[in-house]
This record gives structure tokens, sequence and C-alpha cells, in this order.
């Protein structure tokens, strides 16, 4: 995969929308201009990386170490999620209404795009404040490096960022 990094600009330019099944709940946003020398930091590791816990190794999760589709897409999901509907869970404080019966996480309609429940460093280290209880637009969206089959819109928000894809491991 040929891959080229990303600056966010406030240029219109190069957002693939076509890229998006239009139930996904994610929203790209079309702010990114192509910027050939604007790479923060390029690491190689494997899909798990092993960590220490209670003095023995464990694999942990990639995304501990990424966040951005967290600070790059826009969030939508149905109202029904909200812990203010019957079996919903996710907190409607961290929440902003749409039209047609939809909510959004708040900071991923911003300028920059930075889901509230985003706790840490794009591309170091963080986390899900709201991890056991994220929207169905987060839990369904696939990593790049699930499966072996890679998804394009996992490594365009990487690029944004200038991280390499995971889909070239």
């Amino acid at each position: 995969m040929n891959w080229k990094f990303w600056r966010r600009s406030d240029a219109d330019k190069c957002a693939e929308t076509e890229d998006i099944p239009p139930d996904a709940g994610l929203c790209l946003f079309s702010d990114l201009q192509y910027d050939p020398d604007y790479v923060w930091q390029l690491t190689a590791f494997e899909p798990f990386y092993l960590k220490k816990c209670n003095g023995e190794q464990v694999r942990a999760n990639l995304c501990e170490k990424c966040g951005a589709c967290c600070a790059f897409f826009c969030v939508s999901f149905p109202e029904a999620e909200t812990d203010e509907a019957s079996g919903g869970v996710v907190p409607i404080a961290m929440t902003l209404p749409t039209k047609d019966s939809k909510r959004f996480m708040k900071g991923t309609k911003t300028k920059t795009h930075r889901c509230i429940a985003l706790e840490g460093m794009v591309g170091s280290k963080v986390r899900c404040g709201i991890y056991e209880n994220r929207p169905s637009a987060c839990r369904n969206f696939m990593r790049s490096w699930e499966n072996d089959i890679g998804n394009r819109l996992c490594d365009k928000a990487r690029g944004a960022f200038g991280l390499q894809p995971f889909s070239q491991y």
C-alpha cells in the first residue's frame, strides 16, 4: 500500500467519503492537505505488544498507543444508546443532539475533532474514558490490524497524525 502522510489544514482537499459506509456512524472531515514533510513519528510494532502486568507479560491492545480515530472522525450513533434510554449506556452528558434521533460525541464536531472521552496523547498513550460504555460506532470500528485485512479508515486517521498505517505491517 502506497501511503501519504496528511496534515490538518483549513484547505478543503483530499477527503474521500466514498470509503465510509453510510451506516458506519462516522463522518470524514475534509480539512486535510497532503504534506510530505510532516511525519511526527514512525514506529513499527507488532499488532499486539507485550507489557508487564503483575510480573508476567500480557498482550496489550495497539489502540492504547494510537487514538487517531478518536481525534479524527465525527462519531454519531442512535439516541437509544444514551444512558437516558432504557438499556443505553453512553453518558448523555458527553453527547450532543442531532437530527434524526441521533447524537454525536462531544468534541467530534469541533475544529479539533477530538472526542471528549479520549484521554492522553494521540500516537503515544491513550485510553477511552468510557470504554465499557462507548457508542456502537466505536465498538464496531474495525482496527486495521484486526483480521489481517486492513481498514483504510483506520489508516487514514493514523496518517493524519503522522502515524504509519497498521496495514503496512
